[in-house]
């Protein structure tokens, strides 16, 4: 049964085009506990408005991978 849900699960966020984001500090390890939720094809401008909607103005640069 949970190999069903689990299934379910990531036929939904397929459908979705959702992908979790993970951010960090410079020379700290990822917090894998949280997360983003955002849409496939999001930008890094998408992202400093889920954190706070006025980070993208003073944004200079992301490192992404």
């Amino acid at each position: 049964m949970k190999m069903n849900l689990d299934y379910l699960l990531d036929s939904v966020w397929e459908h979705l085009a959702l992908l979790r984001v993970y951010t960090k500090k410079r020379g700290e390890k990822p917090d894998f506990e949280g997360g983003l939720i955002l849409r496939q094809g999001a930008t890094v401008e998408h992202v400093c408005h889920v954190i706070h909607r006025t980070i993208a103005q003073a944004f200079k640069y992301a490192l992404v991978w």
